[in-house]
């Protein structure tokens, strides 16, 4: 019985253990590493009715040796972002309603990585075909940004 126990355990180490809600589809989960910076976006699935949301998380993280300075664009801008032809973010319980409009540097330090979840909603029926989210890690100036596209369907 040891044997195969050791064989169960090494086989969970190798393949890993999926988390409730991450997914490892490669069609909507994509990753990409520029200067530095690790930025991942993984939507909730690969395809979509006209009318459904698109729940999206994002995550920033730091793999270089020096701290990453990057902007909001206003008090409430966390320094993601995420957009689509059609769609709108929708707004977070306990959101404010208004933000300071001011670019708000910050700093994500070396191994630290910044984590955020969006929800994006048709503002009408989406069309049926191939989409495309954009997710931006707002890096300094604009020409700087890290920047991700992640396909997807509307059926």
């Amino acid at each position: 019985m040891k044997p195969l126990a050791l064989i169960l355990t090494l086989l969970l180490a190798l393949v890993g253990c999926a988390e409730k809600g991450q997914a490892y589809d490669p069609a909507h989960n994509q990753v990409k590493e520029e200067d530095g910076v690790k930025l991942s976006a993984t939507l909730d699935r690969a395809s979509y009715g006209p009318r459904d949301d698109i729940h999206v998380h994002v995550e920033a993280t730091n793999e270089g040796s020096e701290r990453v300075n990057f902007v909001g664009y206003n008090g409430c801008d966390p320094g993601i972002n995420v957009s689509t032809a059609g769609y709108l973010r929708v707004k977070k319980v306990g959101e404010p309603n208004i933000c300071t409009e001011a670019l708000v540097p910050k700093t994500l330090n070396v191994h630290d990585t910044l984590a955020v979840d969006f929800v994006l909603r048709p503002q009408k029926s989406a069309p049926s075909g191939t989409h495309t989210l954009l997710a931006v890690f707002q890096r300094g100036k604009r020409e700087e940004h890290v920047k991700l596209e992640v396909p997807f369907t509307v059926q």
